[in-house]
C-alpha cells in the first residue's frame, strides 16, 4: 500500500483536478524550441496553464489579428500611450513584431498549430508605450509611466510585463517609474522588467527596492549572454538568444533576442505560478524563482536560470499546504 504522505496528496490532487493541463502537448513549433524544452514548461502544465490569470504588457505594440494570439488578448483594454492622435491603434509601431513575439511567448493560443505560450490559458492586455517613429508624441518616461499606471488599474491584473529599458540600465533609472512600480507591487501585482542589453553591472537599482522582477539573458548553454546587464539586483534569468517565435504580421516567424525575450519567459512562468497559488505576493514570487533557479558559476551574475516546472510546483505546494493548515486550524 502506498503511504499517503502530504506531498503525495498534493501532487495527486493537482494532477487529477487539472487533467487538461496535464495531458496537453505543445503546439508543433514550440515542441522544437530549446528554451521551451530546457524550462520544462510541459511539466509545469501538470499544475497550471494560466487559467483566469491576467497579464498586461507595456510594449511596442502587437499584431492583434494573429490567430495564435487574438483569442487570448483583452482588446477592450488596448491603448497606445505615445501616439495621442491614434490612441486606440496598437499595431503601427516600427517594432510591433517584438511586442508580438513577447505576447506569443507569454500567452500564445493553444490551437494545434503554430506556437503557443507558456501561459496559454491566460489573457493579456496589449498596451503600447512606444511606436519608435514619428507617431511618438509623448516622451518615453511619461508614456511608460501612464502605461504602467493604466495596466495596474485593469481589473484582476496579476502580472505586468514591459520590454522597456533605458540607455545602459533598466527603466528604474527614472524616479517616477521606481515609485510607481513600488506602488504597483504593494498592490500584489508582479512587475517584470528586462535587465537591459548594455553589458553593464546594475548598481543604481540597489538603492531603491521596488520588488520588481529584473530579468537577465542567457545563451542556449545556460551561460550569461555577453550583452546582458548583470549584478545582485538581477532577480533571475532566462534565454535571450536563438528564440524563434511568432513575430508577425501575417503569421511570420523570426528570432527574438535580448533580455526582453527572457523577461517574457519569466512573466509567463509567473502567470502559471499565480494560477497555482493566487495569493502569492511579489516578494514570495521572487523567493520561489530564486530558490528553484538553476544556478551555476556561468549564470550566477544574472540570478541563475528560471526553472518553470520547479517554480510552479513549489507555488502549488505552498498553496495546498496553506489550505491543509487552514482546514486543520479550523
Amino acid at each position: 500500500m502506498i503511504k499517503c504522505t502530504p506531498i503525495l496528496v498534493v501532487l495527486l490532487f493537482i494532477i487529477t483536478t487539472n487533467a487538461d493541463a496535464y495531458t496537453f502537448k505543445a503546439d508543433p513549433h514550440l515542441l522544437s524550441q530549446h528554451w521551451a524544452q530546457n524550462l520544462n514548461i510541459s511539466k509545469a502544465w501538470r499544475f497550471a496553464s494560466g487559467k483566469d490569470v491576467r497579464i498586461a504588457s507595456c510594449d511596442n505594440g502587437v499584431y492583434f489579428s494573429e490567430p495564435d494570439l487574438r483569442s487570448n488578448l483583452l482588446l477592450e483594454y488596448a491603448k497606445d500611450f505615445s501616439d495621442l492622435n491614434n490612441p486606440d491603434t496598437i499595431d503601427d509601431g516600427s517594432y510591433t513584431s517584438l511586442g508580438t513575439a513577447a505576447a506569443a511567448i507569454m500567452v500564445g493560443v493553444k490551437n494545434g498549430y503554430g506556437t503557443n505560450g507558456i501561459a496559454w490559458n491566460a489573457k493579456l492586455a496589449p498596451l503600447q508605450f512606444r511606436n519608435n517613429n514619428r507617431n511618438d508624441i509623448v516622451d518615453l518616461e511619461t508614456a511608460l509611466y501612464n502605461c504602467l499606471k493604466y495596466a495596474s488599474q485593469i481589473p484582476n491584473i496579476k502580472v505586468i510585463y514591459t520590454s522597456a529599458t533605458y540607455q545602459s540600465g533598466t527603466i528604474e533609472i527614472f524616479d517616477s517609474i521606481k515609485g510607481l512600480i513600488r506602488q504597483i507591487t504593494d498592490k500584489n501585482i508582479t512587475v517584470v522588467i528586462p535587465a537591459g542589453n548594455s553589458f553593464n553591472k546594475l548598481s543604481d537599482n540597489q538603492d531603491y527596492e521596488t520588488n520588481s522582477i529584473i530579468v537577465g539573458s542567457l545563451r542556449q548553454n545556460d551561460q550569461k549572454s555577453s550583452f546582458s546587464n548583470y549584478g545582485d539586483r538581477v532577480t533571475i534569468s532566462s534565454y535571450g538568444e536563438g528564440i524563434a517565435t511568432l513575430k508577425g504580421p501575417n503569421g511570420l516567424y523570426g528570432l527574438f533576442t535580448g533580455t526582453q525575450a527572457a523577461a517574457a519567459q519569466v512573466a509567463g512562468t509567473i502567470a502559471l505560478m499565480y494560477e497555482a497559488h493566487p495569493s502569492l505576493t511579489p516578494s514570495a514570487i521572487r523567493k520561489i524563482l530564486q530558490h528553484t533557479a538553476l544556478r551555476t558559476s556561468e549564470n550566477a551574475s544574472v540570478g541563475g536560470r528560471v526553472q518553470t516546472d520547479k517554480a510552479v510546483e513549489e507555488a502549488a505546494r505552498y498553496f495546498y499546504q496553506a489550505v491543509r493548515y487552514n482546514r486543520i486550524s479550523n
